[in-house]
C-alpha cells in the first residue's frame, strides 16, 4: 500500500510541475508545454523511484505520462489544463491496480498547488520548477491508516 501511495504522489507532482506552465494569454503559436515533455527520473529522499516520460497531446492543453516502476509495473496519466475552471485535472492509473486524482487550483508560471486522493493516501501537494531540468514536489496528507506523511522529491530530467 505504501508503494502505491509513493506512485500517485510521485505523478502527481509531475503532472502538476508540466500543467503549471501554462499561460491562458499564450501566443496560439507557443507550446507552453515543450519544456516539460521527455523522459524524467524520480527520486524520493535520495531514493530512485522510478521514470516518466512526458509527451504533450497533440492539440490539447493535455500531456500524456508513462511511467516505469522499478517492480516493472508502470502506470499512464492523462493531465489537462480546464481553462473555464482554471485548474490542472490529472488521473492515473497502474498496471497493478494502483490509481490516483489530482486537482490544482493554484497554478502559477512556476508553481502548482492542489488536492491528490487514491485508496491509500489524501492530501495537499505542491511542486515546484526550480530549472528545465528540475522539479521539487512535496506532499502531506494522511495514509489510510490516518497517520499524517510528508515526502519530498524531485523530478529530474533525463533527457
Amino acid at each position: 500500500m505504501k508503494y502505491i501511495t509513493t506512485k500517485a504522489m510521485i505523478s502527481l507532482i509531475a503532472l502538476t510541475i508540466s500543467l503549471t506552465s501554462i499561460d491562458a494569454g499564450a501566443d496560439d503559436n507557443s507550446n507552453p508545454w515543450i519544456w516539460m515533455t521527455g523522459r524524467w527520473e524520480i527520486v524520493d529522499d535520495g531514493v530512485y523511484q522510478g521514470e516518466v516520460m512526458w509527451t504533450k497531446i497533440e492539440n490539447a492543453d493535455a500531456l500524456l505520462g508513462h511511467y516505469v516502476w522499478p517492480d516493472s509495473s508502470y502506470s499512464t496519466e492523462v493531465a489537462g489544463w480546464q481553462s473555464s475552471r482554471g485548474v490542472i485535472v490529472s488521473t492515473a492509473y497502474g498496471s497493478d491496480g494502483s490509481f490516483w486524482n489530482i486537482e490544482a487550483q493554484n497554478v502559477t508560471a512556476d508553481r502548482i498547488q492542489g488536492r491528490m486522493w487514491n485508496p491509500v493516501f489524501e492530501g495537499m501537494f505542491q511542486v515546484t520548477k526550480e530549472s528545465n531540468d528540475r522539479m521539487k514536489r512535496v506532499f502531506t496528507g494522511f495514509d489510510q491508516d490516518g497517520n499524517v506523511k510528508t515526502v519530498t522529491g524531485y523530478f529530474n530530467r533525463i533527457e
